[in-house]
């Protein structure tokens, strides 16, 4: 049988339970396909901290964590393009292919999959 004290202590023991956790720290990138622009998302402020601009409609974005560096891809022109997400600031961009499909990351190397690839192949060093 359960007494009015044994729920009310249970009740009790629930709330402190779901004490609020400190916030979010770091920076979410977005693709706004329609703006042309990245936008970085400030997580503990769930805030938008700048739009970086591109020239170009984005629709992929990838992190690199261990470099503090965004790619992030924009298939109408084929240009893949590099943010320092310290600076939250564009710092280089080179064209993947006159027009893009999709880009894949791999720990050392960007592959962009493109329907009319530049010739000579431009790196991305």
């Amino acid at each position: 049988m359960i007494t009015r004290r044994a729920l009310l202590g249970g009740a009790v023991l629930a709330a402190t339970g779901c004490r609020r956790r400190a916030a979010f720290s770091g920076y979410a990138f977005v693709a706004n396909e329609d703006g042309g622009a990245i936008a970085a998302v400030d997580m503990g402020a769930f805030a938008v901290a700048r739009h970086i601009r591109l020239d170009g409609a984005p629709n992929a974005v990838d992190a690199d964590q261990r470099t503090l560096r965004v790619y992030a891809l924009t298939p109408d022109n084929g240009h893949l393009h590099e943010i320092r997400a310290d600076r939250l600031e564009l710092t280089r961009t080179v064209e993947a292919g006159r027009r893009a499909i999709a880009m894949r990351r791999t720990a050392k190397y960007i592959y962009v999959l493109s329907t009319d690839p530049p010739f000579p192949a431009t790196p991305f060093a």
